[in-house]
């Protein structure tokens, strides 16, 4: 876009022109989806005291699910996973029982910033060589930074009409 006239006066009328243009339009801004932060945990190797994954959470959010998946050398087992949540509230536990290879647990838990997870095994089942875990956290809306951004065209028109001025 070139702004016509050969003197400052008819360049500022045509920017003019431009300028109510472009306030005629509409301008769109764009929206982000936040989706839940995965969590993962692995491990093959059991600790004596059967703990198998700890995480700290740094926002206020929702645990919304979890994922199991247990590897056996042969038939699977049934065990227990014990979850353990320490915070400045208290604490609270719950058991899960694991009854195939693979599970899902809807957990919509909610989490404060610094509370404490701690997961462990009641007790290792025979054959039992790995255990997966893959957790889905929701951050609170109120600990994530909001930026709008406006039509990437209408930026690049906005600087195109002011450099030329």
């Amino acid at each position: 876009m070139r702004l016509q006239g050969s003197t400052v006066e008819q360049k500022l009328k045509s920017a003019e022109r431009v300028l109510d243009k472009l306030q005629k339009r509409k301008i769109f801004a764009t929206a982000c989806a936040i989706p839940p932060i995965p969590l993962s945990f692995y491990v093959d190797e059991f600790p004596e005291n059967l703990m198998i994954a700890r995480y700290i959470f740094p926002a206020r959010g929702e645990l919304v699910r979890a994922l199991v998946y247990s590897e056996f050398a042969d038939k699977p087992e049934r065990y227990e996973l014990k979850s353990n949540m320490q915070g400045s509230g208290g604490g609270t536990q719950k058991s899960f029982h694991i009854r195939a290879k693979h599970a899902e647990i809807e957990l919509e838990l909610p989490i404060n910033a610094g509370d404490r997870l701690e997961v462990s095994l009641d007790e290792k089942p025979e054959g039992l060589n790995a255990i997966w875990i893959g957790m889905l956290y929701r951050i609170n809306m109120k600990d994530t930074e909001l930026k709008q951004f406006a039509d990437a065209q209408q930026e690049m028109l906005d600087e195109r009409v002011h450099s030329e001025v």
